[in-house]
C-alpha cells in the first residue's frame, strides 16, 4: 500500500490549495448552500406539479420542451448571475486595502490565485449541474425534446458559465477606487443580465429547431472552429490580464500578455484565412479584422497609460545587446514598447488584410466577392487612426504639460475625455453660433467615418492627426528608450544583499 499512500500524496500536494480554501468557505457559508436548496425544491416542484397535472396531456400533446425550458432556465440564472456575483465578491474581499498584502507575501503565483478562483466556482457550477442533470433527462420522456439538443444545450450552458464566471473574476481583479468600484460593478451586472438574456434567445431558437448529427456539414464545422477558436484565445486572454492585475506593481505584467496576443492574432488569422480559402466565404476574416480592431481600440489608451520607469526587478532582465535591447523594449511593460508594440499590430493587420485580398482575388480568379469586406477593413483602419491620434495627442499633452497633475496610470481617462470634448463641443458650438451643424466640426468625431456625406472628410482628417500626433511622440518615445537600460552591476549587488539580509533578519 506505499505506493498507494504515495499516489495519494502526490495527488492531495498537486489540489490547488485556493481550490480547497474556496470550496471549504462556500460550503460552510449560508449562501451557496441557501441557493442551493433552494434550487433543487424549485425542481422538485416543477416537476412533480408537471407529472401530477400535464402527464395525462403528454400522450397527446408533448410538455418535454416546456418543461426542460423551464428547469434549464433556472439553472442558467443560478450559474451566470449568481455564482459569477459571489466569485466576484469573494475576489474583490481580498483585494481590499487590509488584505492586498497576501497576494505580495504568498508563494503562490498569481496565475495559481486566479486559476484557484475560476476552478473553485467552476466546481460548484458542476455540482448544481451534476444535480439537475436527472430532472433535466426526464423531460426527454415527456417528448417534445430529443438527447441530442439537450446535451448539446447543457455543454453550451456551461460555456457560457465558464465565460461568465471568469469575467466576474476579472471585474473584481480591476485596479480601480472604491468609488469607480461601484460603477464598474454596476455596470457588470448589466453586462451580465444581457448576457443572460441573448443565451436565452439563443437557447430558445435551439430548442425549437432542434440540434442533430444530421445537421453537422462542413460550413457548420468551420463556424464552430472560428467560434471555438476565438472563445479559447478570448479566455485565455482574459485570464492573463486577471494574472497581471493582481501581480505586484514592479513585476513586469506585460510581457506574459503581449507574447500571449501575438500569437493568438497570428494563429487566429492562419485559422480564418484557411476557412476563407475553403468556404469562399469571407466571414472568418472579417471578424479577425474586426476582433483585432476591439484590441486596437481598447489597447491604443491603455498604452499610453503604463509606466515611464522600470525598476531593478525588470531591468536585470534587459539585454545588453542593442537589438535584444529593441525586442524587449517593445514587449516589456512600459508605454513606448506598448505603443509601438500596438503600431505594429495595426500595421500588419491590415496588411495582411490587403495580401489576403490580394491572395483570394488571384486564387478565385475576381469572383471573390470582397467589395463588402475592402469597406469594413477601410472603417476598421479610419476608426483607428482616431483612437491613435487620440491617444497620442493625450500622452504629448500629458508629458509635457500635466505631468505634475495626473499619474501616468490614469491617461486613458484623459484620452476619454478629450473624445468627449472634440466630439460634442464643436457640435454645440457650431448650433449656438450658426444655427445649425456645419461639416468643418466633424472633423474631430470619428463617430461619423460611415457619414455618406462627410466621411471621406473625416476619414482623410483622422489619418493626417494621427500622422502628426506620431511625428510629435516621437521625441518622447526616443528620449523613453534611452532610459531603457540594463540595471548597473553595483545596483544588482546592493539589491541582492538587501535581500540575503532581509532573509537571515527573519529567520
Amino acid at each position: 500500500m506505499n505506493w498507494l499512500s504515495r499516489l495519494i500524496d502526490s495527488l492531495d500536494d498537486a489540489i490547488n490549495p485556493i481550490v480547497v480554501k474556496e470550496l471549504r468557505q462556500a460550503l460552510q457559508g449560508r449562501f451557496i448552500t441557501g441557493t442551493y436548496i433552494i434550487f433543487l425544491v424549485f425542481q422538485i416542484l416543477v416537476l412533480g406539479f408537471t407529472v401530477l397535472t400535464d402527464l395525462p396531456k403528454a400522450r397527446d400533446v408533448p410538455i418535454g420542451r416546456d418543461v426542460f425550458q423551464a428547469l434549464f432556465y433556472v439553472l442558467l440564472a443560478a450559474c451566470v448571475l449568481i455564482i459569477p456575483v459571489n466569485a466576484s465578491q469573494r475576489m474583490a474581499k481580498e483585494r481590499s486595502e487590509t488584505d492586498l498584502d497576501l497576494y505580495y507575501i504568498t508563494t503562490l503565483s498569481p496565475g495559481s490565485i486566479i486559476l484557484g478562483k475560476w476552478a473553485a466556482a467552476l466546481i460548484i457550477a458542476f455540482v448544481l449541474y451534476s444535480s439537475s442533470m436527472p430532472f433535466l433527462a426526464f423531460t426527454y420522456l415527456l417528448r417534445g425534446i430529443d438527447l441530442p439538443t439537450i446535451f448539446f444545450i447543457l455543454v453550451s450552458g456551461f460555456v457560457c458559465v465558464v465565460v461568465a464566471t471568469l469575467l466576474g473574476i476579472f471585474v473584481a481583479c480591476l485596479p480601480t477606487t472604491m468609488a469607480f468600484r461601484k460603477i464598474v460593478d454596476i455596470g457588470a451586472i448589466i453586462f451580465l443580465l444581457y448576457f443572460f438574456g441573448g443565451s436565452i434567445l439563443f437557447f430558445e431558437e435551439t430548442i425549437r429547431k432542434g440540434f442533430g448529427f444530421s445537421m453537422i456539414s462542413k460550413s457548420y464545422l468551420e463556424l464552430a472552429t472560428v467560434v471555438i477558436a476565438y472563445l479559447f484565445f478570448g479566455l485565455r486572454i482574459l485570464y492573463l490580464f486577471c494574472v497581471a492585475f493582481i501581480s505586484p506593481p514592479n513585476s513586469n505584467k506585460a510581457l506574459a500578455i503581449r507574447k500571449n496576443i501575438t500569437w493568438v492574432w497570428f494563429i487566429s488569422f492562419a485559422i480564418s484565412l484557411g476557412i476563407v480559402l475553403s468556404s469562399r466565404e469571407d466571414f472568418p476574416l472579417s471578424v479577425w479584422v474586426f476582433c483585432t480592431t476591439a484590441l486596437l481600440t481598447v489597447g491604443f489608451p491603455a498604452a499610453v497609460s503604463e509606466r515611464e520607469e522600470w525598476g531593478l526587478r525588470i531591468r536585470r532582465t534587459i539585454p545588453t545587446t542593442f537589438l535584444g535591447r529593441v525586442k524587449s523594449y517593445i514587449f516589456f511593460s512600459g508605454w513606448g514598447g506598448g505603443l509601438l508594440w500596438m503600431l505594429s499590430l495595426f500595421s500588419l493587420t491590415f496588411l495582411f488584410n490587403f495580401l489576403s485580398e490580394l491572395l483570394l482575388d488571384s486564387f478565385y480568379k475576381g469572383k471573390f466577392l470582397s467589395v463588402l469586406f475592402s469597406k469594413n477593413a477601410q472603417i476598421f483602419s479610419s476608426w483607428l487612426y482616431f483612437i491613435l491620434a487620440y491617444s497620442l495627442f493625450t500622452n504629448f499633452i500629458r508629458t509635457k504639460f500635466l505631468k505634475s497633475y495626473f499619474p501616468k496610470s490614469i491617461t486613458w481617462v484623459l484620452v476619454l475625455f478629450l473624445i468627449a470634448f472634440f466630439c460634442i463641443t464643436p457640435l454645440l458650438a457650431s448650433y449656438l453660433i450658426f444655427g445649425s451643424q456645419i461639416p468643418e466640426t466633424n472633423f474631430f468625431n470619428p463617430f461619423l467615418i460611415q457619414d455618406y456625406q462627410w466621411g471621406d472628410s473625416v476619414r482623410f482628417f483622422g489619418f493626417i492627426f494621427a500622422i502628426i500626433s506620431l511625428i510629435m511622440n516621437i521625441p518622447l518615445l526616443i528620449e523613453n528608450f534611452s532610459r531603457f537600460k540594463p540595471a548597473p552591476i553595483e545596483a544588482l549587488e546592493k539589491l541582492a544583499n538587501s535581500n540575503s539580509q532581509n532573509i537571515r533578519n527573519n529567520d
